[in-house]
């Protein structure tokens, strides 16, 4: 038989077959809708819950290079006007000492108040979840004795797993640096 000496390099080959096979698994715009609007529509849950805070997602989601059944992960970072001890002088306890604590007071009396008015941020957060979705969510846990404590659901009408932590800044850094590499070195993307 004769051999085709114009047949595509193996090199090129392996390399069409694993972008083609890039496009294939990525989701489809529709699905990043959905996926986007339930970060919008959960976004809206935690500020009505803690008044202030920035919500923010990292992780696959955040550098485009979720699956379509991959989770969104999501981090609220709670700023002093949103955390348990804020909540706790509009109340009108501990509001009564004028004095400024020293940092390992302030840190002491923010340990003191995590768990003060109504449960931690973790608590807060879900209960609201189970009052305001209930009939969305399929799935839904407290996971709080772990290095990352984090509340995980399951959004019922899209199946699209979240896991929300809080005040966790490397998540958000590290999808920055996956971005920042992905322009430099293009390849990287489909790798």
């Amino acid at each position: 038989q004769h051999v085709d000496r114009r047949r595509t390099n193996h090199v090129v080959a392996l390399h069409n077959e694993i972008v083609g096979f890039c496009k294939l698994m990525e989701p489809h715009p529709e699905e990043m809708k959905e996926r986007d609007d339930l970060v919008l529509r959960f976004t809206a849950l935690a500020q009505k819950v803690f008044k202030g805070c920035k919500v923010q997602v990292f992780g696959s989601q955040a550098t485009g290079l979720c699956l379509p059944d991959s989770d969104i992960d999501i981090v609220i970072q709670l700023n002093e006007g949103t955390d348990a001890a804020s909540d706790t002088a509009k109340d009108g306890k501990n509001s009564a000492s004028t004095n400024k604590p020293t940092s390992k007071e302030q840190e002491l009396k923010d340990m003191e108040n995590w768990d003060v008015p109504t449960g931690s941020p973790l608590d807060r957060l879900a209960e609201c979840l189970r009052e305001e979705w209930l009939d969305d969510l399929t799935y839904l846990e407290v996971i709080a004795n772990t290095r990352v404590p984090l509340v995980k659901f399951t959004h019922g009408p899209t199946n699209i797993d979240v896991d929300v932590c809080f005040n966790m800044a490397t998540g958000v850094q590290a999808a920055k640096l996956m971005h920042e590499y992905m322009d430099a070195l293009p390849p990287l993307r489909p790798l």
